[in-house]
């Protein structure tokens, strides 16, 4: 551990207070290591404060951000500021079991730069959010079995913080159009662990116009952002443009069955939910066709907007 005491900074963005009162805060209270553990609030456009009670609980970090501000900006000042030897991004519509933080300490002590969380679903009593849920996080659906993975959440995810930045040292941010880093780790071929003991139960989007929306605008950013990084012509971003509409739908559903496998809880609502599944990943994959010809058009604005104010629910 280092000089500071500090094994975990947990990271979230925020354009509201509701983390207060929805669960989160009390559940990064509970963890098992509390006492290591600090909290960085980067708040987006708004003034956040904290009452003094329980910032005699916890270590708590709340930055002021400009309203116009980036998810990757955010996540590379949250990088800088901590001081705890992993940051964990956790959107403040989660809740993170007890065992969450330590999991996550753990795991980096292995030796893993990037973690990911085995993710339950906020509200599984209705059929909506049950697809809802799957189309968001089925890969990763608690349980799960701990292991290498070769895919990554935009903001559930933890970094050990040295290694990263001694990463992040050799790379132009500066011309970077990606939404966040696992992007740019992705792109770099940097392994991925999931902890299957590092439980989240996470809020989904209530709106279904703002869910496709939501997934709408990451992909076309994805797209534009692909263009940029490999410096496509236009021959090549017609190809990926069409092969995309055509083939990712699909191919992304057989990857959810196949990371549920056969005996998993969730297998039989995946059954049920392939036609909400399905036009859901056609329409993110329109989106990223459109981002292969004409760019993201303010898509990382359109999915900053819908991370930080959309409407979310959680009944379990």
């Amino acid at each position: 551990m280092n000089s500071t005491g500090i094994k975990v900074s947990v990271a979230t963005l925020a354009g509201n207070d509701q983390f207060i009162s929805n669960g989160f805060l009390e559940s990064i209270l509970n963890q098992t290591i509390a006492e290591e553990i600090e909290l960085i609030v980067l708040a987006i456009g708004v003034q956040i404060s904290v009452p003094e009670s329980l910032a005699k609980k916890l270590v708590i970090k709340i930055i002021q951000l400009d309203a116009a501000a980036d998810m990757l900006q955010a996540q590379i000042l949250a990088l800088k500021i901590a001081k705890g030897e992993v940051v964990a991004f956790l959107e403040d519509h989660c809740v993170a079991e007890k065992e969450w933080a330590n999991q996550l300490f753990q795991a980096s002590e292995e030796g893993w730069m990037s973690v990911v969380y085995a993710m339950k679903n906020g509200s599984p009593d209705t059929f909506y959010f049950r697809c809802v849920f799957l189309a968001e996080y089925g890969i990763f659906s608690h349980p799960v079995k701990s292991g290498e993975v070769n895919i990554c959440p935009d903001c559930n995810v933890a970094y050990n913080r040295e290694r990263l930045l001694n990463f992040l040292e050799f790379t132009d941010l500066d011309q970077k159009k990606a939404v966040a880093l696992s992007w740019i780790l992705g792109k770099e071929g940097c392994r991925i662990y999931l902890a299957s003991g590092a439980i989240v139960l996470h809020k989904s989007l209530e709106c279904m116009h703002d869910l496709f929306w939501s997934h709408f605008a990451v992909c076309r950013s994805l797209g534009h952002y692909r263009v940029i990084e490999e410096g496509w012509g236009m021959g090549r971003r017609l190809f990926y443009a069409v092969s995309v509409a055509l083939c990712v739908p699909i191919l992304q559903i057989i990857r959810l069955f196949r990371a549920l496998g056969i005996n998993h809880p969730q297998l039989k609502n995946s059954f049920f939910a392939l036609p909400f599944l399905f036009a859901l990943r056609q329409f993110a994959a329109f989106g990223e066709s459109i981002g292969y010809l004409l760019g993201d058009r303010g898509s990382p604005q359109t999915l900053m907007h819908m991370e930080l104010n959309a409407k979310r629910i959680g009944r379990e």
